[in-house]
């Protein structure tokens, strides 16, 4: 999931959202789908629909926002690769898919 906090801007201007936070990937059979760190005070759901509703208050326009969350899709899209580069189990593997999903669509 992508949550976006802000970062401070050293030369004491305005800071600016951290392009990637808090993505911890999660299979679905182990809990379900929350942040550890709460983007919205009422749900901590790790949702799309949570972090586009609050990307405005991390100065983000839905446009910019959409192609954050799709930069990071194109980040994971190679997951079960790298996976397996590393030496994961397919069994892992498989038990991680979950994580990595999202509306019944894949990385």
């Amino acid at each position: 999931m992508l949550t976006l906090p802000v970062l401070p801007n050293m030369s004491g201007g305005v800071g600016h959202g951290a392009p990637a936070f808090d993505m911890d990937p999660t299979p679905t059979d182990g809990r379900t789908r929350v942040l550890s760190l709460a983007i919205d005070e009422a749900d901590d759901t790790a949702s799309l629909e949570v972090a586009r509703g609050m990307a405005c208050q991390c100065g983000l326009k839905p446009p910019t926002a959409n192609d954050i969350v799709a930069q990071v899709q194109t980040a994971v899209a190679e997951w079960r690769v790298v996976a397996a580069t590393n030496g994961l189990h397919a069994r892992d593997v498989a038990r991680m898919a979950s994580a990595f999903e999202y509306d019944g669509t894949a990385a």
